[in-house]
């Protein structure tokens, strides 16, 4: 903590006076990236735009209602391309090699406690659908975040009651959607993002202490009124907080603008200043779904993943570096080759003809450990020993230090269908998968499976049942995975399961080693 204050209190005296008493060097040491992290670069790093973030208010979660009916709206699944997209969701292709056999040095994960009261249909009081997933734990709490609603347990697990993100982000009557969350063990604060659509902005929550009880608002804007930023996604690092938003033009009811990249300094918003300096990128067309990475270990460099929606062969690796209010610079340093990824087709179900939508092949989360960039995509495939192209999931790493792709492998099963896949990675390298599961055989399920560094899987274990099926003709749009930072051979994880309009699961997972 003194350390980021001490940030805080350079980025002000920057401002304040050209005569500052930093000398250069220290300011080149406070903002500037280290060299290594610029090995390798393919595209010339671009300046953000300086701006800045507002705080709009403090809540104390004591003092939040429960949600209401008053707002139902439910945002469409949004594409760049629909015509492309619907082209692919009724001829997709691809192929996965058959899975190898679990070795006996595989890691292994062992499911634990499920959390009772996981927000569903019901509770949420939203008749909005699909549930798209928040999770973070930190200090013994565990958080949730659904749509329009909330819960908080305790360290022995038991619930509180289900709160409005209407009144957690101070939204109002707003239209909003996509709530995120993440507990940072570096700075010991929660971190929640949530798009507002009536404002063109996201709101970003950030507590006063490692405890969520209280938390400082702020609202980011994400272009001009009107501009709309889908499916938010915020990450950190040792300096920074960093959000992506996919902007559409006209509240999200026009055409895909590009991706918007903000970037806000961290030990601000850790010291809860009324104002957040911060530096913004586009809305970029190159890029889409170009998702920040949770830091699990130190870096001053904030990495992003992204595959293109619809059919690729490449991944974008970039990075961002610098503090607000010096200058933030974005590059490319690596586009990898990696197997051909595409929309996968929506998934049969047990009890009903109704398919799950499972989305296109965007980047859903991303985390960065050691020098490793471990991110995760839907894809279309034929699993080994099947004719039928099924909906499977993707795990990739990159190595940011080279840029050598270290994991590019799909998951697979014959007979099923594999969807909406969410990544971490413990402090001993181990990474957890977890995803969803259906057939006609099978309800829509929670499942989990862990891998080592390189990509050897351990045994898949199912962690949740579906009840019945789904048929709300929408389901995900993601699912999410927080490490236990008090345990950290411990996961949770969180999905859709399927139980008519929806439910969803959150349980813990042990990993070993």
């Amino acid at each position: 903590m003194p350390e980021l204050l001490m940030r805080v209190r350079a980025s002000r005296k920057l401002r304040a006076t050209a005569a500052c008493s930093i000398g250069a060097a220290a300011l080149l040491a406070i903002f500037a990236a280290p060299a290594s992290s610029r090995v390798g670069e393919a595209t010339p790093p671009m300046v953000g735009t300086p701006a800045t973030a507002t705080l709009v208010g403090t809540i104390n979660m004591a003092d939040l209602p429960p949600p209401t009916t008053s707002n139902l709206g439910g945002l469409p699944f949004l594409v760049p391309d629909p015509a492309a997209y619907a082209a692919a969701k009724a001829a997709p292709s691809g192929g996965a090699a058959p899975e190898a056999a679990i070795p006996s040095v595989a890691p292994t994960l062992t499911p634990g406690v499920a959390l009772s009261g996981a927000i569903n249909f019901t509770t949420s009081m939203c008749g909005c659908t699909p549930p798209d997933m928040a999770v973070a734990v930190g200090n013994g709490f565990k958080m949730q975040q659904v749509n329009l609603a909330g819960r908080i347990w305790d360290a022995n697990n038991n619930p509180g009651s289900v709160f409005s993100l209407s009144s957690f982000y101070g939204t109002g009557g707003d239209f909003i959607s996509d709530p995120w969350l993440f507990f940072d063990q570096a700075s010991q604060r929660w971190f929640g993002g949530l798009i507002d659509i009536s404002s063109s902005s996201e709101r970003l929550a950030v507590s006063t202490s490692s405890s969520p009880t209280t938390f400082k608002l702020y609202n980011v804007p994400q272009g001009a009124p009107g501009s709309c930023g889908d499916q938010g996604k915020i990450g950190v690092s040792d300096l920074v907080v960093a959000v992506s938003t996919n902007i559409f033009s006209n509240f999200c009811n026009g055409s895909f603008l590009g991706v918007r990249i903000t970037v806000l300094n961290k030990a601000e918003l850790v010291a809860g200043l009324p104002t957040i300096d911060m530096a913004a990128f586009g809305p970029m067309t190159k890029y889409f779904s170009l998702v920040p990475a949770q830091s699990m270990s130190a870096t001053s460099t904030q990495w992003y993943a992204g595959v293109n929606a619809g059919t690729s062969t490449l991944a974008h690796i970039v990075k961002t570096d610098g503090v607000p209010p010096a200058a933030v610079t974005m590059a490319e340093p690596f586009t990898p080759t990696i197997k051909r990824v595409s929309d996968p087709p929506n998934a049969q179900q047990k009890g009903t003809s109704t398919l799950l939508v499972t989305n296109d092949s965007r980047v859903n989360n991303v985390v960065w450990q050691s020098n490793s960039l471990i991110f995760t995509d839907g894809t279309g495939c034929v699993p080994g020993g099947d004719t039928t192209v099924r909906s499977c999931v993707r795990l990739l790493a990159v190595n940011t230090s080279t840029g050598t792709k270290t994991i590019d492998k799909t998951r697979s099963q014959l007979g099923a269908y594999l969807f909406f896949p969410a990544v971490q990675m413990d402090p001993a390298g181990t990474i957890v998968l977890g995803y969803g599961r259906s057939s006609t055989s099978l309800f829509p399920e929670l499942d989990a499976r862990p891998s080592d560094p390189t990509g050897v899987f351990g045994a898949k274990k199912v962690l949740v049942t579906g009840t019945a099926p789904n048929t709300t003709n929408r389901y995900g749009d993601y699912f999410a995975i927080a490490i236990d930072p008090s345990n950290t051979a411990q996961a949770w994880v969180a999905g859709e399961i399927g139980g008519g309009t929806w439910n969803t699961a959150v349980r813990q997972v042990t990993l070993s080693p």
